[in-house]
């Protein structure tokens, strides 16, 4: 039984929830158009708050105040943007463009709820990510290789402007509505698996493998997400300070590659952006890197 149990909830987490991303909004039953999407994450809502309340497990996904604000942030954006809608026939066709964080919400907050039912932390995040990020990539580069898979995906993932979308042929989005939105997407992840390496020196070289995807797959959709992901790459990785208990010398390697050796004071926190603190040469005690 735990075995099943389990199975049922690597199959939840690494493949329903990924393919339930990428799968086509909206479904035509002829008569009406179902969001199946948002059914089943109202399920997972509705099951969570008839739920007795879960424990806490380790690398678990906490909610905090920061969560709240970003959600109602979102709403609220969304409210203004129907706000600022015009009345005329092309009111509604704009409230389904205006509502569009509204889906962010309820996906947010789905599967986040998803998580907590599960029991699922952060190395099941870091496996849901690797999933969608490699499916969203296949449908990118479908999109390049195959024109009929590009016109498909335009029918079934409807987008505003579909004749100027359709011009930029250099250009893939996968399950987004525009390409911008597929390159942030990819900007997100690339920060996550970045900082997922820097926190867990087992899946290092795994997660810098999925940075790398993540900046093909910005670079497919639109360049600005790729100069994103490299300028946030170079300030992730170069420090911000240099904090000594001890005062002495220490040997770094400064942003620019150059090696040099300071002699710097303690308690001061120095202004100094290196890329790499070497052992050999550095006389300094208890050095804090300030990133």
């Amino acid at each position: 039984m735990h075995d099943q149990s389990q199975t049922q909830r690597f199959v939840i987490l690494h493949l329903a929830l990924p393919l339930l991303f990428v799968a086509p909004e909206v479904i035509n039953l002829g008569v009406i158009f179902l969001r199946w999407d948002y059914l089943v994450i109202l399920y997972v809502l509705l099951s969570f708050a008839v739920s007795s309340a879960q424990n806490p497990q380790p690398h678990a996904l906490v909610w905090r105040q920061a969560t709240t604000l970003i959600l109602l942030i979102y709403v609220l954006c969304s409210v203004l943007m129907v706000m600022r809608l015009g009345a005329g026939s092309n009111f509604m066709s704009g409230v389904k463009y205006a509502s569009w964080p509204m889906k962010v919400f309820l996906w947010a907050v789905g599967v986040w709820f998803v998580f907590v039912l599960l029991k699922a932390g952060a190395f099941d995040l870091y496996r849901m990510l690797a999933v969608l990020v490699l499916m969203i990539l296949a449908m990118q580069l479908l999109e390049l290789t195959f024109p009929a898979f590009r016109d498909w995906s335009f029918r079934y993932y409807p987008v505003a402007s579909v004749d100027r979308l359709r011009d930029l042929g250099y250009r893939a989005r996968g399950p987004f509505n525009g390409y911008d939105t597929t390159s942030l997407f990819f900007v997100l992840t690339g920060v996550f698996f970045n900082e997922f390496a820097r926190q867990f020196r087992a899946f290092r070289l795994s997660a810098l493998g999925l940075v790398l995807l993540s900046c093909v797959g910005a670079f497919l959709a639109a360049r600005t997400g790729l100069m994103l992901i490299v300028l946030y790459l170079i300030l992730a990785n170069v420090s911000r300070g240099i904090l000594l208990g001890g005062a002495g010398d220490v040997t770094v390697t400064t942003l620019g590659g150059d090696t040099a050796t300071l002699t710097l004071a303690a308690g001061v926190a120095h202004a100094i952006r290196v890329k790499r603190v070497h052992a050999t040469g550095t006389t300094a005690t208890n050095i804090v890197v300030l990133w």
